[in-house]
């Protein structure tokens, strides 16, 4: 089956990923977690793992996010929240003074090694 024609070539490394991801899934038959995903890279884990047998698929990313993490794994397995490695981070600042952005956050946090 050729994957590749179902999407765009800008998307191939992404697919490359995702089908070593559900491959090893398959072949250690233990569940295996991606990093995060957009939906569009969500739908594209949906439609390669839809075609092996005895895999499912669940997302988790918190509460009302669009990015998630997924979780590939066995049918009989089901998937607890440990299973995401998520963490909640809470920040606590004078909003009085200062005006956070999300670009602020996120580089804060990735130069802290944070994930």
């Amino acid at each position: 089956m050729d994957i590749y024609q179902h999407f765009r070539p800008e998307e191939h490394e992404q697919i490359d990923y995702l089908l070593d991801k559900v491959r090893q899934a398959e072949t250690q038959y233990a569940p295996v977690l991606t990093y995060f995903l957009d939906p569009r890279g969500q739908y594209m884990l949906e439609v390669i793992a839809g075609s092996f047998n005895d895999l499912h698929v669940s997302f988790d990313g918190g509460r009302d996010a669009e990015r998630c993490r997924a979780v590939i794994a066995p049918s009989y397995y089901e998937p607890s929240r440990d299973d995401f490695e998520l963490a909640l981070i809470e920040i606590d600042y004078p909003t009085k003074f200062v005006t956070l952005q999300h670009q602020h956050v996120l580089g804060t946090l990735m130069s802290l090694g944070i994930e």
